[in-house]
Formats: structure tokens, C-alpha cells, sequence
């Protein structure tokens, strides 16, 4: 375990039956995380941790998008298309042999993320969106 500085802190919550944990007020409010917001989990299984990052407030619409890519190549372009479309583009893992991509995007609204995935469909991309 690393050293905590002076902007960091430890707490021991409990998982419930269900798998679930409680993220303590102080906590949720120091990071911003609001009721529906959406948070990114982070599995080290080598050391054995689980890092929670918030990614999006409350106001935010986010999309989550399985594209296929014709080559790993067409990533940047992927990148490139989602930026000029206006959204955000929160997570990107990238898997080869076939080449796919899973695609977390913050967008304005449900009609802005249609226009996304329009607009990278026109471009030869297979876009499928992921629901939760």
C-alpha cells in the first residue's frame, strides 16, 4: 500500500448482500459524486485492489457504445469523430482479434447520442449501444 498525502484518505465500508457498497457522504461530496451519477471501476487483480473514479455528475447523459473496428488502426479515427461530434469521450478499451472497441461518451442528451452514433455508423463504423 502506498502513503497517503494530504489529500488523500482511507475508509473501511462493507459489501451487502447484494455486492454492493455504501460510498460515505464526506466521500461523495469531497468527489463530486451525486445520486445517478456514474462512476468507472478499476480492478488491479495482480495487487488486488478496486479503485473507484467518478467520470460523470448527475447532469450528465452517458452512452456506452461497442464499436467494431476494420483495423486497430481506426482508433484514432474513432477518437477523432467522437471529439468533433461534440461528446466527451470518458473510457476507451480497446480489444484486438477483432479488433472492437467498448466506448464510454458523455453527450448532451438521448438525441445527441443518436447523432453520434449515426455519424460513426456513415463512417463504416459498426457502433451497437451498450445498455447497463
Amino acid at each position: 500500500m502506498g502513503w497517503l498525502t494530504i489529500n488523500s484518505f482511507r475508509t473501511v465500508v462493507r459489501v451487502d448482500g447484494k455486492g454492493r457498497i455504501t460510498l460515505p457522504l464526506y466521500i461523495r461530496r469531497e468527489l463530486g459524486i451525486e445520486e445517478f451519477s456514474s462512476v468507472e471501476l478499476i480492478v488491479d487483480q495482480v495487487r488486488r485492489e478496486l479503485v473507484i473514479r467518478p467520470i460523470t455528475s448527475s447532469g450528465e447523459y452517458l452512452m456506452n457504445l461497442e464499436v467494431q473496428l476494420e483495423s486497430p488502426e481506426k482508433v484514432s479515427e474513432l477518437v477523432n469523430l467522437i471529439v468533433e461530434s461534440g461528446s466527451e469521450l470518458k473510457i476507451i478499451n480497446c480489444i484486438p482479434n477483432p479488433s472492437k472497441c467498448l466506448v464510454s461518451v458523455s453527450v448532451a442528451d438521448s438525441t445527441a447520442g443518436e447523432r453520434l452514433v449515426e455519424a460513426l455508423s456513415s463512417k463504416g463504423f459498426s457502433v451497437k449501444v451498450v445498455e447497463e
